[in-house]
């Protein structure tokens, strides 16, 4: 009850001080300044878009010379356009898959899929487990459409994909994805 009121006998107590500078920002006429400045922005917009005469020589120099940083700056934006990035990162080859994925805006990886190498198609996987049936031993991934298999990769699913999203990530950390895309670049070129 008590926060209540000093908060209530604040608010009153800065809007009187607001309504005191208010009236004396009024009596004094503090305004006519910031109306100068006004002005003064509204007639250096209309001197800007006010039609000049000038001859075409200095038209077409004043062009050249704009162009310069504006293609100079293109030029670099190109190149490291060209510079490779982990984002580009997005395929390679793990336990005889081909795995691809997406990233996140915070760059961490989701969005897996495993493919056959021979026909791109999505594979199909299987958990086994010995003889104990609650823990997975090994998982097997094959292809439905051309037969392809990886008959035995340790551990269950989960396991693998943990597996290969630590493989992704170490390789963005070293730095060995350049090469995968370096590498990659050179078999679509050569196709």
């Amino acid at each position: 009850m008590k926060s209540t009121t000093k908060a209530i006998g604040a608010s009153i107590i800065a809007s009187v001080i607001a309504g005191l500078i208010l009236h004396h920002v009024v009596k004094v006429n503090l305004l006519p300044p910031f109306y100068w400045c006004r002005s003064r922005i509204k007639e250096l917009g209309l001197t800007i878009i006010q039609p000049v005469e000038i001859p075409l020589a200095i038209f077409g120099l004043l062009l050249i010379l704009a162009a310069i940083p504006i293609l100079s700056l293109a030029k670099k934006m190109k190149k490291e356009s060209k510079e490779l990035s982990y984002t580009d990162y997005r395929q390679d080859t793990f336990d005889d898959m081909v795995w691809r994925w997406d990233y996140r805006l915070n760059g961490t990886v989701y969005n897996m899929g495993h493919y056959c190498p021979k026909c791109d198609t999505q594979m199909v996987y299987c958990e086994h487990s010995t003889l104990s049936f609650s823990e997975i031993s090994h998982t097997s991934f094959s292809c439905e459409d051309c037969g392809f298999s990886v008959p035995r990769i340790q551990g269950d699913c989960m396991y693998i994909f943990s597996r290969i999203q630590r493989l992704i990530d170490r390789n963005v950390r070293n730095e060995h994805y350049k090469a995968v895309l370096e590498r990659q670049k050179l078999q679509t070129s050569t196709t």
